[in-house]
């Protein structure tokens, strides 16, 4: 679905698009495990030598690794190949973290997914904002908190350090829908959610998900440290940025990781996270299906 404006130059305004069940003819054949091995490590090395992936790939079934390799370099100046315990940044999947610690305050009964946001955040500076949207239209991207990426964020983004400075110089911005009448994409809806854990539970982000969800699932090199310390085993990110020569992204990063992602994981401790969740370590049967 495309929609753009009514008059010209008609910019786009909103591109969004749905996956449909694959057509009869155009159906994938079914692979045994060994095939599917086979097939896995055939397309990896293609994209390897391709120069369009570098990095660490695990496949598991049942809970257990049957494919865990790692290619191409980790730090490229200093030649440092990636392995299984290199240590990648992982984006928006801290947002799987935050989720989940959510829903630990909504078992301890500390939280209600129905409570409007102020009663957990009565000073939030939007007040009409705290007032209509719901933890679960946060946790759903239906809440109108919109995004925190663009020229505010990229011109001041060493002074965003904490989930405070975030909704301190972004929370007076309007709503930019009624929360619940529709879905879109909200980093700075997963900021909130934040600071709500920080508020609730009495403790700082990192140190919940390190003490209530790294901790229990046996995850020990994940984390949100600042882009300023020393991590180790801690991949370089590295782009184009529409010229030929590979430069690091550091100029791109924001101060450190927050709960609506940028922190960073190994393929081996995400395995570990799923199975924690799928084994009921980090959320009673209960809460997993409600």
């Amino acid at each position: 679905m495309v929609e753009v404006e009514a008059i010209e130059p008609h910019r786009i305004l909103k591109l969004q698009a749905q996956a449909i069940p694959r057509p009869i003819d155009l159906l994938l054949p079914h692979l045994n495990e060994s095939e599917l091995i086979a097939s896995l490590r055939q397309r990896l090395n293609e994209a390897v030598s391709a120069y369009t992936f570098c990095g660490a790939v695990l496949l598991a079934k049942n809970g257990k690794t049957i494919f865990a390799q790692a290619y191409g370099l980790a730090d490229r100046e200093h030649h440092i190949p990636n392995s299984l315990n290199t240590r990648f940044r992982i984006g928006s999947m801290n947002k799987m973290f935050t989720a989940v610690a959510v829903l630990q305050l909504v078992s301890a009964g500390k939280l209600k997914l129905d409570d409007p946001l102020i009663k957990y955040l009565p000073d939030y500076p939007n007040r009409e904002l705290a007032s209509k949207v719901t933890i679960n239209q946060l946790l759903s991207h239906t809440g109108g908190t919109g995004d925190f990426f663009g020229p505010q964020f990229s011109g001041r983004r060493l002074e965003f350090r904490t989930h405070e400075d975030y909704i301190r110089l972004l929370g007076g911005r309007p709503v930019r829908f009624d929360p619940g009448s529709r879905f879109e994409y909200s980093n700075y809806g997963f900021i909130i959610l934040g600071a709500v854990i920080e508020k609730v539970s009495g403790q700082g982000y990192y140190n919940y998900v390190r003490d209530h969800l790294y901790s229990p699932a046996g995850m020990t090199s994940t984390g949100s440290e600042p882009e300023d310390q020393g991590v180790p085993d801690l991949s370089v990110g590295y782009t184009k940025q529409g010229n030929d020569n590979w430069q690091r992204n550091t100029f791109l990063l924001p101060y450190r990781g927050t709960s609506a992602g940028g922190g960073y994981s190994t393929v081996g401790d995400l395995l570990r996270f799923a199975n924690a969740l799928r084994g009921n370590t980090l959320l009673d049967g209960i809460t997993r299906s409600g």
